[in-house]
């Protein structure tokens, strides 16, 4: 029995021996969860908040709490579940992240995947499933090594918006514009290619939400999205006429799977397709690939209505040149090509011409596609017909 009351830093001591009872190599305040520890009168309060709501360890971690308090003479305890604000990765202390790796768990990073493997540190990756031993966890494997590992998943605060500083505005059509954004916690957008930031915005008290994917490629060392504007679209209408250097926007941290893993040593054939301003993730990856697999090829087929409609035609043309042999560019439009192959909109008909005399297809390793719906199905039924 406690004659005195022990110091709130004597009590957090004790709680820093509890282990997590799905993950014992790190504690339940490595893991963040415990949230505050305060004497209520003779009472103490210990509060916790779940890693989501539902975790079924829920009930043993209370029960561990209270086993690990008692056994240290605190008769009066009282539990207290907090919901609001969720627990996110972001509350995992340092210290946990390394017991996590030196254990064989890549610990979460911002940008949705695992920053290098956590036994031989490579950083050839590949996703095996989103889904592992525990809710929590993604399963992964390295192409060096060879050996599959899980991933602890980042959970990002989805309500939490940061600031980004607009710190360029480049028109690269009439109506299109590539923002270069400095955000004030770099980390926190450290982004993969191909994924995309949320902005939100505020228009006459309606809060609006809008999704662009970042245009820019890992090694580029900015953060860029493109902008193309829509008829009535509010936000898209506000980046290109009103937004000027200097105004902060608020996006969430980096999203989306769109990519795959990047192996340097290989020599692997590429296929991209783009619609319009689906351009911008495919940029992104045919940035990052060329420049960080040496040994690839990319090559693009970019529909568009005219040639006064393409985005980054002078940026790819560039690439073209600095990358000469490894990128080819096909540019499809509905008018004004001289050539009947490289005319009109992009559907099964036209990908078996294309396939039939200029894309081998059994020569590539893999295919993004991003556009209108209707063009991507299409082009994603053609692709399977021709054993991709």
């Amino acid at each position: 029995m406690v004659v005195e009351k022990p110091s709130l830093e004597t009590v957090w001591g004790w709680l820093h021996a509890v282990p997590d009872p799905e993950i014992p190599v790190i504690s339940l305040t490595d893991l963040g969860i415990i949230r505050d520890v305060q004497w209520q009168g003779d009472t103490l309060e210990v509060t916790v908040t779940p890693t989501y709501s539902g975790c079924p360890a829920t009930t043993i971690i209370n029960l561990d709490i209270e086993a690990a308090l008692r056994g240290h003479g605190i008769e009066k305890l009282a539990l207290k579940r907090q919901l609001s604000p969720a627990w996110t990765s972001d509350w995992m202390t340092d210290a946990g992240r390394a017991k996590l790796e030196s254990y064989g768990i890549a610990p979460p990073q911002p940008a949705g995947g695992p920053e290098r493997c956590p036994r031989c540190q490579s950083t050839h990756l590949e996703k095996i499933s989103q889904f592992g031993s525990t809710p929590c966890k993604a399963q992964w494997r390295c192409t060096d090594c060879l050996e599959p590992f899980d991933y602890f998943k980042c959970i990002c605060p989805m309500s939490q918006f940061l600031p980004l500083l607009v710190t360029d505005i480049h028109r690269t059509i009439r109506d299109a514009v590539v923002l270069t954004l400095q955000p004030e916690d770099p980390k926190a957008f450290a982004f993969k290619q191909g994924q995309y930031l949320t902005f939100k915005q505020d228009f006459d008290g309606t809060e609006l939400r809008r999704n662009y994917s970042i245009c820019a490629g890992l090694d580029d060392g900015v953060l860029q999205v493109g902008i193309k504007r829509v008829d009535g679209g509010a936000f898209s209408t506000f980046a290109n006429e009103v937004l000027k250097v200097g105004d902060t926007l608020h996006a969430m941290p980096p999203q989306g799977t769109f990519s795959a893993g990047l192996e340097p040593d290989r020599a692997r054939n590429y296929l991209g397709f783009a619609g319009g301003s689906g351009i911008t993730p495919v940029l992104s990856i045919l940035k990052t690939v060329l420049k960080r697999e040496p040994k690839s090829t990319f090559t693009l087929v970019y529909a568009n209505r005219a040639v006064n409609t393409i985005m980054f035609r002078e940026e790819l043309e560039d690439l073209k040149n600095r990358y000469m042999g490894r990128l080819s560019v096909i540019h499809m439009l509905e008018s004004g090509q001289d050539i009947d192959l490289f005319t009109g909109r992009v559907d099964q008909n036209k990908c078996a011409e294309l396939f039939k005399t200029w894309i081998d297809v059994s020569d590539m390793d893999m295919a993004f596609i991003c556009g209108p719906e209707p063009m991507m199905l299409a082009i994603a039924d053609a692709l399977k017909t021709h054993g991709l």
